[in-house]
């Protein structure tokens, strides 16, 4: 038995209208599972034990750059081709023993790993209802942000380290997949957008990056350079210019052809803040002026905060009251 629908932008919920980027499927053997989770991790096989009852349900997003996606799966065992994308692995429940090149790993409930392109990936999933979220990165994506943060072209993948950690609400990656969910729940057709793809993309490549162990994560927190007002005026004509083209403080430094730390050096001294709150200030900006044009029987306040990259309603409200003396909607009914 194999179902597959294109559902809506909650990646977690079959119920609502469909879109084209996402997937919402269930398979109840081992064939229909292959082709289920090959939409979201490429070329695979399926195996499952004798006498084992096959339960497999899998929802998803393509936001283009990364795919998230969750996994609701019984005893399996799931084997890739050469793999080719980062993913981040985060238990909710159950366990799922992990091997690549002989080297095997078990990540518990509440526990995370993450993978680097290459190498074949043995997943063995134990028990009757295991729960994982997944976070599929195109390799040339993450790769061309770790170059912006630290200002230099790398040779080769990324080498995270492979082992599990626990996996806690506070830490970075964890509360941008958060606020990605969110997103995606509460968007409908604004995250389809690819602004907003881009940005809810570049939070988790920023989060990824920053929060877990490799090669460079030294040389990302390394001291920066001095940068010139020149490049710093160049970057903010270009936040004024478009402020939906940058998602990142990585799309920022490319602008400038600087480090990521170089920027934000270069903003803290010639502008007085970091250059991604600079870019939050312009959008807040262009919504309140939409906000003021736009006629209450046309549109919300809510589709305004989307339109302009705030993913999260009630973090804008405050930020828009803090600014304005009042809220987004009471601006939209004057």
């Amino acid at each position: 038995m194999h179902e597959v629908q294109s559902r809506s932008s909650s990646f977690d919920d079959c119920g609502q209208p469909p879109t084209v980027d996402s997937l919402c499927a269930s398979a109840q053997d081992a064939d229909s599972a292959m082709s289920v989770l090959s939409e979201v991790y490429g070329d695979l096989t399926v195996s499952v034990p004798p006498r084992a009852s096959m339960e497999l349900r899998l929802t998803g997003r393509d936001l283009r750059a990364v795919k998230v996606a969750s996994l609701h799966i019984s005893d399996a065992d799931v084997t890739t081709a050469p793999y080719a994308y980062y993913t981040v692995v985060t238990n909710r429940r159950g366990a799922v023993r992990m091997t690549i090149d002989g080297r095997s790993t078990l990540v518990g409930a509440h526990q995370s790993a993450v993978t680097t392109p290459g190498r074949p990936i043995h997943c063995e999933y134990v028990g009757k209802d295991t729960f994982i979220d997944s976070i599929v990165i195109e390799r040339d994506a993450l790769e061309r942000e770790l170059c912006a943060l630290i200002g230099r072209t790398i040779a080769g993948p990324i080498d995270f380290e492979f082992a599990p950690v626990e996996s806690a609400p506070r830490d970075p990656l964890e509360q941008a997949f958060a606020t990605v969910r969110r997103a995606l729940r509460g968007c409908r057709g604004v995250a389809g957008h690819p602004a907003m793809r881009r940005h809810l993309s570049g939070m988790l490549l920023t989060g990824l990056l920053l929060e877990r162990r490799h090669p460079w994560s030294d040389a990302i927190f390394q001291p920066a350079p001095a940068s010139s007002p020149r490049a710093i005026s160049r970057v903010i004509e270009a936040i004024d210019e478009d402020p939906m083209a940058f998602v990142t403080v990585g799309d920022l430094a490319r602008v400038a052809n600087l480090s990521v730390r170089a920027l934000e050096e270069g903003f803290r001294r010639y502008q007085s803040c970091p250059p991604m709150r600079y870019l939050r200030a312009v959008r807040l900006s262009r919504a309140h002026e939409d906000l003021t044009s736009s006629d209450i029987d046309e549109v919300t306040a809510t589709t305004v905060a989307q339109r302009w990259g705030f993913a999260h309603y009630g973090r804008f409200v405050a930020e828009y009251r803090r600014r304005y003396g009042v809220s987004p909607a009471d601006t939209l009914r004057r």
